[in-house]
């Protein structure tokens, strides 16, 4: 058998060196990607790279855990901070500016608690310009707002139509010029509405202005589509939507699932004999059926340290254990009468440290039974076994098997263990999602692949963070200008680009001082979008959001929903903050790969789609976001997935923070569903933890945890807490937007 099994691997070995290094049925969370199959919008990035190190092309990227590996090279995608300290004052009305801050200033002066105090109030003016036309873009302007712009505007006409008088009335004075009668004006009309064209001496048409006038000043306005109507009508442009497959993923793991009889012992019919009925069948003609199997899946650790350990004869024994004893307990096999023998094991190395894991099983009956008892055996068996991989129960017995298994170091235990329980949830977004819809995408960036060679070395343009980007000085409040794009540029010196010039600012300025006398700035927290634009305006309307509000994003922007690109631009243009969701990590992850030259996905995934249509200012805004949020002000906490108890918060794993769900009665922390053991309920504060994540158990209020994620992709709702006062405000989702499909535990 040993033999067998690696001469099995040396073939895979050898079919893998002449695929390029490709698994043919490999995990999808591994990210092994392999072949030519850039987008020429991502040929494009690596050659305005300026032909850096980092940006070789046929590179693969690989995901183990929270590392990442382009090319073999590490890849950080790490936030800039880890945590934001975010701080609440009640000031002065006229001080509202200041009211909520931050120790972080990649989102503007205003936000940056050392720079609010130097921002002048023209500039403050300017914020608020830009604040009203971005929430007017949005559709979620107050309407106190809207208001002073009327205002604003009736002002300016009125000014305008007097210059024009008084020009008119000097005109007039200066020179003598013939008037036209209404008779004229008539025939003129008459003339435009046949010809568009009119020669009559002292008038003045502007066709495109919709305007008549005579040299006395006096002005006729007329409608110019009545001139010139178009004929017919052109066909609407088509809008081509994202096809997402609302098949279920699994825990990471690919199976047979048919079970099929393997060999037969102990029986004596005859040819003539098979065609007994069963009824007839005696204890004399029972036979025993071997069950077989087979597992295929990817695990973050090398084939040399699955292969360690002691107590065993070598080859992977302890893994054979673990694999024996975890498939035997996911499926109950004891209680239904089967034995677990692993026939087959074998391990493929794969670049980046990972190991592609192939199992054979085989099930032995205990006792021996006839046709009709082997059959629902099989039946039965099949059930489970399908069960088990997809409600994740198979992934979780593995785990606990493993973290049992003393033949393994501690360390490599510990890691074998979390990549059992924490399968990487774009799987289900990868396999579902309709890789053609992103071909626009490239097929609209080949017409400019043509590009100003001499820019190639004045703009960075590599992965953020990295050897090379772009580092402000510690006094430059603006961050070059608004930090490539993640906040509008508000200062004086930008005023000609403000969207009034300066002009509204400081109505608009004291309208937000009246505000600030009745109501005090706020903190609005708000649970997973995943693209619900629409919901997401409707959120903000309903929260009456104003100047000096800020909104907490609670993570998972992006994925699953219709509008991904909308939900991240809107939250970058209202000077929104939040934390990393396991989404958004990935499509930061995707950015920074393929910045770094990496290929594109084998497999369509959303992760990178996303990162590949977002612009830079939007990647850069997410690429900003920690992993927590903290505010001793408001005695909170803001944080994706949740936090471990008795942990300090500064030695909070990452990866938990972004994806747990549940911690066991074992102290067991997991991503998966146990209906009786959510994590918030064992946090004992005295911080208020705000979090995401888990549409499954709904809205969650605790002594010292909320829980906002009230599934809106799934046709739930979106909820949003507002802070100081934590007043709960919801809207329902238009529809469902994807498939509700997460299995629940006990």
């Amino acid at each position: 058998m040993a033999a067998q099994e690696m001469e099995e691997q040396r073939r895979l070995e050898q079919r893998m060196q002449e695929n390029g290094g490709s698994l043919g049925n490999q995990n999808v969370a591994s990210s092994d990607m392999s072949g030519d199959t850039s987008t020429p919008r991502n040929r494009r990035n690596r050659k305005k790279s300026g032909g850096k190190a980092l940006r070789a092309s046929g590179r693969k990227m690989v995901r183990r855990g929270m590392e990442m590996l382009v090319g073999g090279e590490p890849i950080n995608a790490d936030p800039p901070q880890r945590s934001i300290e975010l701080n609440y004052y009640r000031k002065h009305p006229k001080l509202w500016p200041r009211s909520i801050t931050t120790n972080s200033p990649d989102f503007g002066p205003l936000m940056h608690m050392h720079s609010a105090g130097k921002v002048p109030r023209e500039s403050v003016g300017l914020f608020c310009e830009n604040f009203v036309s971005i929430t007017q873009k949005w559709n979620i302007c107050p309407d106190d707002l809207k208001f002073v712009v009327s205002e604003h505007e009736i002002r300016r006409r009125n000014l305008e139509a007097a210059a024009e008088h008084a020009a008119a009335v000097d005109a007039k004075e200066q020179r003598s010029v013939p008037t036209v009668s209404d008779e004229d004006m008539d025939t003129l009309m008459a003339s435009l509405s046949d010809s568009v064209s009119a020669e009559i001496a002292g008038i003045e048409v502007d066709v495109d202005e919709g305007t008549i006038k005579d040299g006395s000043g006096r002005t006729i306005k007329f409608n110019p589509r009545e001139l010139n109507a178009p004929k017919g009508f052109g066909p609407s442009p088509s809008k081509k939507k994202i096809a997402r497959d609302s098949r279920g993923g699994g825990s990471g793991m690919v199976s047979d699932k048919s079970l099929s009889p393997v060999h037969t012992l102990g029986s004596s019919h005859s040819e003539h004999n098979d065609t007994t009925s069963r009824d007839d069948v005696g204890d004399d003609d029972k036979m025993l059926f071997t069950l077989g199997g087979e597992l295929k899946f990817s695990l973050g650790v090398t084939r040399t340290e699955l292969e360690s350990g002691h107590g065993g004869h070598g080859h992977g024994s302890v893994f054979r254990r673990v694999l024996q004893a975890g498939i035997g307990s996911s499926i109950n096999a004891e209680e239904m009468g089967f034995e677990v023998h692993i026939s087959k094991l074998v391990m493929v190395d794969v670049e980046g440290g990972s190991t592609d894991v192939m199992v054979q099983f085989q099930l032995e009956p205990q006792d021996a039974m006839d046709m009709g008892e082997a059959e629902r055996a099989a039946k039965e068996v099949n059930g489970a076994l399908a069960s088990a991989m997809d409600d994740g129960k198979m992934a979780m017995s593995l785990a606990h098997v493993a973290r049992e298994e003393k033949g393994w170091s501690s360390k490599i235990r510990d890691r074998i263990v979390e990549e059992f329980l924490f399968e990487t949830e774009d799987d289900d977004e990868d396999k579902g999602f309709n890789e053609d819809s992103n071909q626009d995408v490239g097929d609209d960036e080949d017409d400019e692949s043509e590009f100003d060679e001499s820019d190639e070395e004045e703009e960075y343009d590599g992965p953020f963070g990295m050897e090379g980007d772009i580092i402000y000085a510690k006094d430059d409040i603006w961050l070059g200008g608004g930090n490539g794009g993640v906040f509008f540029d508000y200062s004086e010196s930008n005023a000609q680009n403000s969207p009034y010039q300066g002009k509204l600012g400081p109505y608009l300025v004291d309208a937000a001082v009246e505000r600030a006398r009745q109501n005090q700035p706020k903190v609005i927290a708000i649970g997973d979008v995943h693209g619900c634009i629409d919901e997401l305006q409707a959120l903000l309307r309903k929260c009456d959001y104003h100047p000096g509000d800020t909104v907490v994003f609670l993570g998972d922007l992006v994925c699953k929903g219709p509008d991904s690109l909308s939900v991240v631009q809107m939250a970058r243009e209202i000077g929104a903050i939040g934390v990393r969701g396991n989404h958004d990590f990935e499509v930061v992850r995707w950015h920074q790969a393929i910045k770094s030259g990496a290929d594109a996905p084998v497999i369509g995934s959303e992760h990178y789609y996303v990162a590949s249509a977002l612009s830079t200012a939007d990647l850069k805004w997410m690429y900003s976001l920690p992993w927590f949020i903290s505010s001793s002000h408001l005695n909170a906490l803001f944080v994706h997935a949740g936090f471990v108890s008795g942990i300090r918060l500064a030695k909070q794993n990452p990866r938990l923070m972004m994806n747990m769900r549940s911690i066991l009665p074992d102290g067991t922390v997991t991503s998966k569903f146990f209906n009786n053991w959510p994590w918030a309920r064992l946090w004992d504060g005295p911080q208020t933890v705000f979090f995401g994540h888990d549409a499954d158990r709904g809205l969650q209020q605790y002594e010292h945890a909320i829980g906002l994620d009230t599934g809106c992709v799934y046709g739930g709702k979106l909820t949003a807490c507002i802070l100081p006062e934590r007043r709960l405000v919801s809207v329902n989702a238009k529809r469902e937007y994807f498939q509700y499909r997460r299995k629940h535990f006990d």
